[in-house]
């Protein structure tokens, strides 16, 4: 990259992460390393510089910042500088790169904005697995601005063999997710192709629905909203595990 290149990336980082806890997970689950090994300071700011100069010189410039947009996906400054970065270089978006010749399990996860907080979690625990390649898992984060976002979830819908849908009466009440998405999943699910996992994040009438004849990880009646930190984490294992019976 160059100089200004690495000092936009420096600011979008620092804009996303403004203390270290969240970069250090970023670093630890996307780059296996520890933060304060591989990029020391005598501040905050010249450790992200110096972050950024260890993954260029060890080409994990595309690891790092895909962990930091999982992390936080609602970060303009970092959705922009991804942008650049890849425009500059010709690139498209890895899910959507040679999808025929990808071995991972391809995992489309459907959510409410609302409900964005249980994806990060998700995410978190996916990620081992997504760094070793064993699991791709696509969400509307990955959309780049400017992109046609229908054309991309359509494309994304096509290609997955799983879904984890993060359920909640905001998830309900989506008219784009009820419309647009459930259908191609609800014939999917129902045909063979795609294995359906619906996850209860918050109080909503799923059983109701026509979801509530697929796999449901965690009762309607008790929902993440009410768990703790810790129950929440036993609850994506579970989802983790179901995907990775799948492999």
């Amino acid at each position: 990259m160059t100089p200004a290149e690495c000092e936009e990336l420096k600011e979008a980082l620092l804009s996303a992460f403004p203390t270290p806890g969240e970069l250090q997970q970023v670093v630890a689950f996307k780059l296996g390393k520890n933060l304060s090994v591989i990029a020391g300071g005598n501040n905050y700011g010249e450790i992200v510089f110096n972050l950024i100069q260890w993954t260029e010189a060890h080409e994990k410039i595309d690891g790092l910042l895909m962990g930091a947009r999982q992390m936080n996906p609602g970060n303009s400054r970092l959705r922009v500088f991804e942008k650049q970065y890849r425009v500059l270089r010709g690139e498209r978006n890895s899910w959507l790169k040679d999808v025929s010749h990808s071995s991972p399990v391809k995992v489309f996860v459907g959510y409410s904005r609302k409900d964005r907080s249980y994806l990060k979690e998700l995410r978190v625990h996916l990620a081992p697995y997504v760094r070793a390649n064993k699991v791709a898992c696509w969400d509307d984060t990955e959309i780049n601005p400017g992109a046609v976002w229908r054309e991309e979830i359509k494309t994304a819908l096509q290609v997955a063999n799983m879904a984890v849908l993060l359920v909640s009466a905001h998830f309900l009440a989506s008219d784009f997710i009820v419309n647009h998405e459930l259908p191609y999943l609800l014939a999917s699910a129902k045909s063979g192709k795609m294995t359906v996992l619906s996850v209860i994040v918050r109080p909503s009438l799923f059983k109701d629905t026509d979801l509530a004849q697929f796999q449901v990880i965690n009762s309607s009646s008790q929902p993440l909203s009410g768990m703790s930190r810790s129950e929440r984490d036993k609850v994506w294992i579970k989802v983790v595990e179901r995907i990775k019976n799948s492999l």
